[in-house]
């Protein structure tokens, strides 16, 4: 699964399980916290 910047459409969460979206709502988690953070200097 690729996450975005712009989320998830209706039409892709409509058709997810939940395995899917609990995969989908860690990556936007990780990118929200982990990967988008500029690296301090």
């Amino acid at each position: 699964m690729v996450f975005c910047m712009s989320g998830i459409s209706y039409t892709e969460l409509n058709a997810m399980d939940l395995y899917d979206f609990a995969e989908a709502e860690q990556a936007r988690l990780l990118w929200q916290d982990v990967w988008n953070k500029k690296p301090s200097e």
